[in-house]
């Protein structure tokens, strides 16, 4: 409640940003047009995260041999 702490949080969207090899079989434009993907994550922990329905927030660009993208998720649930 705010009364109660002077401040609120706002909800945002589960974002995960990737550096890929782009000497892989899928480019820019494939990994650029995910509408609905699901993402599992393995942190090197041990934990394991889930992005279901995953989607590219805008074009991935191609760098040094990597395309960087980043994906967003309405909930990342721990597995």
């Amino acid at each position: 409640m705010p009364e109660n702490t002077g401040y609120t949080e706002k909800q945002t969207f589960a974002e995960l940003k990737l550096k890929l090899n782009a000497t892989g079989g899928l480019g820019v434009e494939e990994l650029s047009a995910i509408e609905e993907d699901t993402l599992t994550i393995y942190t090197t922990g041990g934990k394991q995260y889930m992005m279901p329905n995953a989607w590219v927030t805008e074009p991935g660009e191609l760098g040094d041999a990597e395309i960087s993208i980043t994906y967003n998720c309405g909930t990342s649930p721990r597995l």
